[in-house]
């Protein structure tokens, strides 16, 4: 979280995000690391940066982790608009 304060500190935008998973990893990674995580988001706030939070499920994998294009296509679309979002309520 140093980082991000110094970005910060430096002039820069940070902002952070959870890429979504599959319904059975996601389960997996909130079995494993759901309170650490929590305080990771809560962490890299307070250090200044900005939180985006997206749909955390999908089924449009290839492998089960990895977006398939059909479905990275429509996240990145949505991600662009949240971006979008963030910087117009900035400036």
């Amino acid at each position: 979280m140093k980082y991000v304060a110094k970005l910060k500190a430096s002039g820069y935008i940070v902002f952070g995000l959870r890429i979504p998973v599959i319904p059975s990893l996601y389960q997996l990674e909130q079995s494993v690391a759901g309170k650490e995580f929590e305080n990771l988001v809560n962490g890299f706030k307070i250090s200044g940066g900005i939180w985006i939070n997206m749909p955390l499920i999908t089924n449009g994998t290839y492998d089960g982790s990895h977006l398939d294009k059909w479905e990275a296509k429509r996240f990145s679309e949505k991600l662009g608009e949240r971006l979008r979002q963030e910087l117009d309520h900035i400036r």
